[in-house]
């Protein structure tokens, strides 16, 4: 028998062979028959979407449920009315004294105060003036013409003289007249023909000149 064999080994060897390979080409062609199936679910199934999903809606919680007792209301007791009882008599020593208002207090006259007292320059300023004015009252004279002696006129003269400061007259003039001519001409003669002091060294301070106002009166005495 093992020499039968070994004498026929090609042809056993190639019987092996077929009978093995046999089984593997019939393997491949229903391989090559199922591929093109499963290619074409593929497709197929790539093709043809699938259903949306529902969507998942969560269940809203239930609120627990609170069983509540009701508690019975307090009845209040209504009080009885109380009987009204006279009021105690209060006893005079805890009565409150009257207000008594406290005294005015008295009235004190106001100090008149010290009137405050002129500064130098004023002061001398109108010193100057006063002695002006009884300077020009002491050297004035009634008129002795024959028409003064006839008509007697009376009267004030109102009259400015401008000074230096060396008591020298610039001018001088008539304000108000006093309705004579014989009094008013003899007041101003009697302007010009004074002799003036010059102004003290406080007095009109920062003026070289000065202008002055006076009154002259005439009248008929006796």
């Amino acid at each position: 028998m093992g020499q039968w064999l070994y004498d026929r080994r090609d042809p056993v060897s190639w019987c092996f062979a077929l009978g093995m390979a046999l089984p593997l080409v019939w393997l491949g062609l229903k391989g090559v028959q199922t591929a093109p199936q499963t290619l074409q679910e593929m497709v197929a199934m790539l093709e043809v979407p699938p259903p949306p999903a529902a969507p998942v809606v969560p269940a809203r919680p239930q609120p627990p449920q609170v069983q509540r007792q009701l508690s019975p209301m307090p009845v209040q007791s209504v009080p009885q009315a109380q009987e009204r009882t006279a009021p105690e008599p209060v006893p005079a020593a805890a009565t409150p004294a009257a207000h008594v208002p406290a005294p005015a207090p008295a009235f004190v006259a106001p100090v008149p105060s010290t009137p405050p007292e002129p500064r130098p320059q004023a002061a001398r300023s109108a010193a100057y003036e006063a002695q002006l004015l009884a300077y020009l009252e002491r050297i004035k004279r009634y008129p002795t013409s024959r028409e003064a002696r006839l008509s007697k006129p009376q009267g004030t003269v109102r009259l400015w003289l401008l000074l230096s400061r060396q008591g020298e007259l610039l001018e001088a003039g008539v304000v108000a007249s006093s309705g004579s001519n014989l009094l008013d001409g003899e007041a101003l003669r009697t302007v010009r023909a004074g002799q003036f002091p010059a102004f003290p060294e406080e007095a009109f301070a920062g003026q070289d000149r000065h202008r002055f106002t006076v009154n002259l009166k005439y009248q008929i005495e006796g």
